[in-house]
């Protein structure tokens, strides 16, 4: 069962709109206040608002604590503040020039109401709306059915929501709305430097799509809330929600946990978690996505421990693991294939247009779209084979994601009391491991390729020739390999933006169509992921560089965070199917953000990198704690919850830190000198046990209560 409880108070809750603010009672919608505006030239009310009308993604606190958002319509903008205080919702809208255009408000509490109008308040139900700047609609008789008022001519609107015994004056607006950003403001994850404004992109991008269904999922941050609209409910994909989770550590753990609950919600009922479900009963009975949730589960842990919460979804997780192997290999030689069983199937409807009506579109496609990778080139003529229901084709993504998947579920069998399971998982992961390494290495190319049943290996190379590394799969030499000849190789994934999801010498990378040559953050996360996981820091840290200008870029200048982007300029809406607001692509930042602050794969804090450029990354929280970490040619720079913790006098790397009583433990990379760490917050004069990089010491702090350690050039890795 889950222990993530049904919200209460004022949010954007609603997939239909992200002006309609929602007030829930431990889950229950009590109310809404939408916003409109009404353009007296054509007669028009405007409230159907989407994401091109967004011209500036502003703040949004996970709960509706503070909310702000750059409304456009047509060549006026109206910002739009808002804050959610228990019982209280308060909002102004103001138009940010001149403009005869006017705001509407509209109550509508839930269930049968009557309403009445007064001086500057509107009560319908058991809700009463306070405002200013606003008049009753004794003129102006608009197409709403609900109670609404109506703004005066270019005028800003201020009001209040709360339940009509609340004491309330709509003068207060401003007051309130300065306190609830500071609040905010001071809490959130933030950036500067060479991160300057960027992790508020990646947590807007996930916010302004975190939404609530009561039906079925509960708190979950679908990729975008167009897909809501578009499916008439509230949709969970696998590893799209899954990696929501993780960037929802960086808000709240509401939202992660809530994420990783709603992804497998359907176990209960399928046996495996489908490719997509949807809050109105839609689901994909033929397909699964990839099996990444144990993985990202475990990080989410790391960030925000809640064992119970992972008990909870240990049995899920652990049945949906043992569905592949009935249902994915196809000719039973060991390894995986995507496929698509035999049961009813389903299409994204917004995409009809590009694959055929619904019913038209043949297995093979299924498959593809079970591997998350739809337009791969990499299925491009692999035949589908009707009997076994895969494709004739063992996957280097699929089996390596699931020898990742049983090393994980192992450790989350351990943390829950499952030895027994957790020693079975590692025995299955390493004898995966070793058929990937035997069958799907090509020596002569030096890549991992998937391969035919026939025995020949693909010649199409994509960053799933990286993801072994993520799973620890190849030897440190192999790893090596794949990194200087292919991932380093200007003509194949290196370059300004990485990583394309086609080498750039490929034929189809030309194409610069969804998987076809373009930028992913998913892709980019995982390749990176396995970068950490073998320590290659230095590429590890221009990766990153490089993954992130194109979210920088279109962030910074269009405060948009593309699905996908272009690979040779960056651009990420150069084509129609690349949403704007989509939360994944905040993984190029969240990458990135991981350089300074992170729970590196294998379990451990991580503080730090070598570069030594300038930056910040402030608010972070993890297990329990905010970290700010400032990183530099003089050093770096780490703050726990506001008060210093450690510096060094050079730039460095400290894994696996952890302090517990009187042990400091650590492990240390830096160049080639020696490097003093020193460490504050301590109890004055007394000794510590200081664990670095495999040595044991004693070590006493001074009378201030700092520590100074000083190591030699044995800190080179």
């Amino acid at each position: 069962m889950s222990t993530v409880k049904p919200p209460s108070g004022w949010n954007t809750w609603d997939y239909r709109s992200y002006v309609t603010f929602v007030y829930l009672d431990k889950g229950v919608r009590r109310a809404r206040v939408r916003l409109a505006v009404y353009e007296p030239e054509t007669m028009t009310t405007h409230d159907d608002f989407w994401w091109p009308a967004v011209a500036r993604l502003g703040e949004h606190a996970w709960d509706g604590a503070y909310v702000s958002l750059g409304l456009k319509v047509g060549d006026d903008v109206f910002d739009i503040e808002a804050a959610g205080d228990g019982t209280k919702l308060w909002c102004r809208v103001k138009p940010a020039g001149d403009t005869t255009k006017r705001v509407v408000v509209v109550l509508t509490p839930d269930g049968p109401t009557s309403w009445e109008r007064g001086k500057g308040g509107l009560v319908a139900g058991g809700y009463a709306l306070q405002f200013r700047g606003a008049t009753h609609n004794e003129n102006l008789f608009l197409n709403i059915n609900d109670p609404y008022v109506v703004g005066k001519p270019g005028a800003a609107v201020s009001f209040v929501c709360a339940p009509k015994r609340t004491r309330t004056d709509a003068r207060a607006a401003t007051g309130a709305l300065a306190t609830a950003r500071r609040k905010y403001l001071d809490r959130a994850v933030a950036g500067r430097g060479a991160l300057d404004g960027l992790p508020e992109g990646v947590v807007r991008g996930l916010t302004w799509n975190t939404e609530y269904d009561p039906y079925v999922f509960g708190i979950s941050s679908p990729v975008s809330r167009t897909w809501s609209r578009d499916w008439g409910g509230v949709p969970v994909f696998d590893w799209d929600n899954s990696f929501a989770a993780i960037l929802g550590t960086l808000e709240s753990p509401e939202v992660a946990w809530g994420n990783l609950t709603a992804v497998l919600t359907s176990v209960d009922v399928l046996g495996f978690v489908p490719n997509f479900a949807v809050s109105n009963g839609a689901l994909s009975l033929d397909r699964s996505q990839p099996p990444v949730v144990s993985y990202c589960a475990w990080k989410v842990h790391g960030l925000a421990p809640n064992k119970a919460q992972l008990k909870a979804l240990y049995p899920k997780l652990l049945r949906w693991h043992r569905w592949w192997w009935k249902h994915r290999d196809g000719n039973g030689d060991g390894l995986l294939e995507w496929g698509s069983n035999t049961e009813a199937k389903y299409v994204f409807p917004f995409v009809d247009g590009f694959l055929g009506e619904a019913g038209m579109i043949s297995d093979w496609q299924y498959a593809a779209f079970e591997s998350g990778l739809d337009n791969s080139p990499m299925w491009d003529d692999v035949p589908f084979n009707a009997e076994a229901r895969t494709f004739e084709l063992a996957s280097v993504d699929l089996n390596a994601l699931f020898c990742l998947d049983a090393e994980y579920l192992a450790k989350i069998a351990r943390e829950c009391g499952d030895p027994k399971t957790a020693r079975a998982l590692d025995r299955e992961r390493a004898a995966l491991a070793d058929r990937i390494n035997d069958r799907l290495w090509d020596e002569e190319r030096g890549a991992y390729l998937n391969r035919l049943w026939n025995g020949r290996f693909s010649d199409v190379l994509t960053p799933v020739t990286f993801y072994p590394l993520l799973a620890g799969i190849p030897s440190r030499e192999r790893a090596e390999r794949l990194v200087v000849k292919h991932m380093l190789n200007p003509d194949e994934f290196w370059g300004d933006y990485v990583i394309p999801s086609v080498a750039r010498n490929h034929p189809s990378f030309a194409d610069n169509n969804y998987w076809r040559g373009r930028i992913w953050g998913s892709m980019n996360f995982l390749v990176a992921e396995g970068l950490a996981r073998y320590r290659f820091d230095e590429v590890a840290y221009e990766y990153a560089k490089r993954g992130l200008r194109p979210f920088t870029e279109n962030w910074r200048e269009l405060d948009r965070i593309y699905e996908n982007y272009n690979a040779t300029t960056g651009v990420g809406g150069d084509v129609p199917n690349s949403e704007p607001i989509y939360h994944w692509g905040g993984l190029l930042g969240y990458v990135a953000m991981q350089q300074l602050v992170a729970v590196e794969p294998d379990g451990g804090l991580r503080f730090g990198n070598l570069a030594g450029d300038d930056a910040e990354l402030a608010n972070v929280p993890a297990r329990g704690h905010r970290y700010t970490v400032r990183t530099g040619a003089k050093g770096i720079h780490v703050l726990q919850d506001g008060a210093k913790l450690l510096a060094t006098d050079c730039p460095a790397i400290l894994r696996g830190f952890e302090m517990t009583g009187r042990t400091i433990r650590f492990d240390l990379y830096a160049e080639p000198r020696e490097v003093t760490i020193t460490f504050f917050g301590l109890k004055p004069n007394s000794a510590y046990t200081v664990e670095l990089s495999g040595s044991r010491f004693q070590a006493t702090s001074n009378a201030k209560g700092t520590l100074r350690v000083e190591y030699g050039n044995e800190a080179k890795r």
